[in-house]
């Protein structure tokens, strides 16, 4: 059963009295607005003393069809809706209690999708302005950022605006928003976001001083950083030695503690020296000899030579580029034609000490005399 806004009347008495609108009656019991109008309204105003007519809701008289008008439209009580066969009228609206949650629901979440509509715009409209107090930031963080600077914004708006609204009622439909959104850096406790909203109506806080990024400046999980300690691990990791993790270890922690620096625990020398992919692939070859068993693990497929000076070793590769190939028709020895796809290669040499480029060429058919002349 679907509800509009105002189908449903609560009237709070020694007993809750449920009101059904006339719209509402017509369309679950399909009897004509006429019928309602010249027979059922009529026949029960009569039943009522005169003295009550006028009454905002005329009192139950023990007949069918007890009724008000509220603002422009007829309602029904729903205890006084015939239950009597064949028609059963009341029986076609369920359990009294099950119809009023039913439309209780559907009218918080209609209200809840136009709050947040309401919510979006005014966050699309505002968070440009806090970009600026988040200049030094990645552009994700930015973003993220200053949208929460809308949303505080807007919780203060929106509590100076309903100063009637009962409890937390308010701050709790903002974070409710909110954490449905997804935002980042605002809490999801709206006792804990009603406190920036505290500091900013009472305190006279600034906005962008409330929202940053989490632990920032929170140094407590930095383990070490120093670069020379770093360095030295290296150095003894890519000897011709081929010194054992204990080994270089214990030489780095004596000179740290000669130097007075701060000692790094074991763990650290796993994760960012012994463990690393690229300390490994950078110092096998010194370690294990190059094209060796073991360098050959971590070195490249192509053997490379180095290059001291300019001119002293060339590399030259040919790749095929990813385009749509064409046709292509080739004349055998005893002139017949053949058709076969034909593909762009493209044919680089370059200096292995500077990176330059030395010549190129764009050829379909890679051939030992497509290679000869740079």
């Amino acid at each position: 059963m679907k509800f509009k806004h105002n189908d449903i009347i609560i009237r709070k008495e020694a007993a809750p009295e449920v009101w059904i609108s006339e719209q509402l009656v017509v369309e679950v019991t399909g009897i004509k607005e006429r019928y309602l109008r010249t027979h059922s309204r009529d026949r029960y105003k009569k039943s009522v003393p005169a003295t009550y007519h006028k009454a905002k809701f005329m009192p139950a008289s023990g007949k069918a069809w007890r009724w008000t008008k509220q603002q422009g439209q007829f309602y029904y009580d729903l205890d006084f809706i015939p239950n009597h066969s064949p028609n059963c009228y009341r029986e076609m609206f369920g359990d009294k209690d099950h119809l009023v949650q039913s439309f209780q629901n559907q009218k918080k979440a209609e209200d809840n999708k136009v709050f947040e509509s309401y919510f979006k715009g005014v966050l699309n409209n505002t968070y440009e302005d806090y970009l600026h107090c988040y200049a030094d930031y990645k552009k994700e963080h930015r973003i993220a950022l200053a949208k929460a600077c809308a949303a505080v914004e807007f919780g203060v708006n929106y509590i100076e605006d309903n100063p009637d609204m009962k409890g937390d009622t308010g701050y709790r439909d903002i974070v409710a928003v909110i954490e449905k959104m997804g935002m980042q850096y605002l809490p999801k406790n709206y006792r804990i976001f009603k406190q920036k909203i505290d500091a900013v109506r009472n305190g006279g806080q600034a906005i962008a001083e409330l929202v940053q990024l989490p632990r920032e400046g929170n140094n407590n999980a930095l383990v070490h950083d120093d670069p020379q300690v770093l360095s030295w691990a290296i150095q003894l990791r890519s000897m011709d030695s081929n010194y054992s993790n204990e080994h270089i270890t214990r030489v780095i922690t004596e000179n740290c503690i000669l130097q007075g620096k701060k000692v790094p625990s074991r763990r650290w020398f796993g994760t960012n020296v012994y463990e690393q992919h690229e300390i490994k692939f950078l110092t096998a070859s010194k370690r294990f000899g190059s094209g060796s068993r073991k360098a050959f693990i971590h070195e490249g497929y192509i053997p490379m030579e180095g290059a001291i000076n300019a001119g002293d070793c060339w590399q030259i590769d040919a790749t095929r580029l990813n385009i749509i190939s064409h046709k292509r028709v080739e004349i055998a020895e005893d002139g017949t034609k053949k058709t076969s796809d034909a593909f762009l290669f493209v044919i680089v040499v370059r200096d292995v000490h500077s990176g330059c480029i030395l010549g190129h060429s764009l050829i379909t058919v890679k051939t030992v005399g497509a290679c000869s002349t740079p």
